[in-house]
């Protein structure tokens, strides 16, 4: 739930600031990556954490 507040938060602190809307956008959904694949390794899901691991490495080429 804090993410529902922090991401719109940090991105808008990171505008004010003078960083680019095309460098806050990709940095926001990196740090959303991140956290969801650390929740999921908490968990204990191998198969998700391979799955988002692959997802993110599409994404990012």
């Amino acid at each position: 739930m804090t993410g529902v507040i922090a991401f719109p938060v940090l991105g808008t602190v990171l505008a004010i600031a003078g960083m680019p809307a095309n460098e806050i956008y990709p940095l926001l959904g990196y740090c959303g990556a991140i956290g969801t694949a650390v929740l999921v390794a908490a968990s204990g899901g191998r198969k998700l954490i391979t799955g988002l691991a692959e997802l993110v490495l599409r994404v990012s080429q």
